[in-house]
């Protein structure tokens, strides 16, 4: 399933689903969108969190052991995988994949990659996570479209904006 990342709050309150996979080149968008993932985690008890980065010589490993180990006071886990990149490589690849066939109960898999080029968005865990997880783009806002975004935003908080305000 695809959403927009503006949609991702109304979803979250409905049902935390139990994998996310945010990509794009807006920062912002991805930083807000985790944010509200966090959030709702926190709601929902996921309360055992671990981060990963994926970077070169990334042990695929440690997100196994994340998951397999027992945590002390027996809560939900929250695990967000960063690929900075978007380029797991071949075992970071088989490793997705593996993951998000086996993902095990009262667990919360968030991944997060950068702008998927065409090539990427043609890898097996691509249209792995595609298949599995919630999908937010967050697509980079073009200064053509900044002020219906801005409109958008403001909007969705109540707030409203003067035509020439958004000119300037």
């Amino acid at each position: 399933m695809k959403l927009n990342s503006s949609e991702l709050t109304n979803h979250l309150s409905e049902k935390v689903h139990s994998i996310y996979f945010l990509s794009g080149s807006e920062d912002l968008l991805i930083i807000e969108s985790l944010d509200e993932l966090r959030k709702a985690a926190a709601l929902n008890d996921y309360t055992d969190k671990a981060t990963f980065t994926v970077s070169g010589q990334f042990k695929w490993g440690a997100v196994d052991d994340s998951l397999k180990s027992q945590s002390l006071f027996g809560g939900k886990k929250y695990i967000e995988i960063q690929i900075p990149s978007s380029r797991p490589g071949k075992q970071g690849s088989e490793a997705i994949v593996k993951l998000i066939e086996n993902i095990p109960e009262d667990t919360l898999l968030v991944f997060v990659a950068g702008k998927l080029e065409k090539d990427i968005k043609q890898a097996k865990w691509v249209k792995g996570l595609q298949k599995k997880a919630i999908s937010i783009e967050c697509p980079k806002v073009y200064p053509s479209q900044f002020p219906g975004w801005l409109t958008n935003r403001l909007t969705r908080h109540g707030l409203g904006i003067d035509r020439d305000a958004l000119e300037i």
